[in-house]
């Protein structure tokens, strides 16, 4: 049949399953960042401004973030 499952067993396998769907969230995360900085530089292309630059920066601080994001969760949810 099936192998017992005491509760040390179930937290375990409920806290390796909420690691990973954080893990996958910020890698989501990443790729939604990566998708707003593609969307900025066809923006730039397209509508020339004197602020475009500084939304651009705003843009790549973005995705640095979300990187950091993704390594502090690797380090904290080790």
């Amino acid at each position: 049949m099936f192998p017992p499952f005491n509760p040390d067993s179930i937290s375990l396998l409920l806290l390796n399953g909420v690691r990973i769907l954080f893990y996958i969230g910020f890698v989501f995360y990443i790729v939604f960042s990566f998708i707003a900085l593609r969307q900025i530089e066809i923006m730039r292309k397209t509508v020339v401004t004197p602020f475009s630059g500084v939304v651009l920066l705003i843009g790549i601080a973005h995705l640095i973030v979300a990187i950091g994001a993704l390594l502090f969760a690797f380090i904290v949810l080790m």
